[in-house]
């Protein structure tokens, strides 16, 4: 199960310069979500804030969020839901992410395929020209303890503190109400969901 939530101006949670503050969320949704439909999302959110800013802002972040399906997986993978951290630089050397918090603790993170985008993309001109995915793992008593996400760039872009506006856990995980996480997700669950909603994103597992 998908929850798509974000800040500022476009993707699942995206953190901007400060001159760009607007929130907006996005729905929860079911199913895969492939690299080509991904990609294909935030060519059209960058259209649109290009109308609004056509010199672009040079740096990206959107983060999407993943809960097991069901009850059962949820108890087998250990208690974790995923993290898909995209960031875009014009500056290769600020790639990939180098620090991801929740709560002052550091999640368990692995890198996707770098990549460098078409110049002439909507993309390229509002976000960088560069490309790279981190997944992370969230054990479920962090998610409780707290919902500010601190996020480090390789360089340059430290302690970027992300907010995400309120969502719902599906029913079974509300229904947990002392959830305690297994000390590192079970990697054959965990791959197996993570090859199922991130079909062509090229993770390793985080373990």
């Amino acid at each position: 199960m998908r929850v798509g939530w974000f800040v500022a101006l476009a993707g699942m949670i995206a953190v901007f310069p400060a001159q760009a503050q607007t929130m907006r969320q996005q729905p929860t949704t079911y199913g895969p979500m492939s690299l080509l439909a991904h990609a294909a999302r935030i060519e059209s959110d960058a259209a649109r804030d290009l109308k609004t800013n056509p010199e672009g802002f040079g740096w990206f972040l959107d983060l999407d969020m993943v809960f097991p399906d069901n009850k059962a997986e949820y108890e087998a993978l250990g208690k974790y839901l995923l993290l898909d951290f995209s960031a875009f630089s014009n500056d290769a050397a600020e790639l990939p992410l180098a620090n991801v918090y929740v709560g002052g603790v550091a999640l368990k993170c692995s890198q996707g395929r770098r990549y460098d985008l078409p110049s002439d993309s909507a993309t390229a001109k509002a976000y960088g020209k560069f490309r790279m995915d981190s997944l992370c793992t969230l054990p479920m008593p962090l998610e409780r303890m707290s919902n500010v996400i601190t996020v480090d760039f390789a360089k340059n872009r430290e302690g970027l503190k992300m907010s995400p506006v309120p969502y719902d856990e599906p029913a079974f995980v509300k229904a947990d109400r002392d959830p305690i996480s297994s000390p590192s997700p079970d990697p054959v669950v965990l791959e197996k969901i993570v090859e199922r909603e991130y079909p062509g994103f090229g993770f390793g597992i985080p373990i």
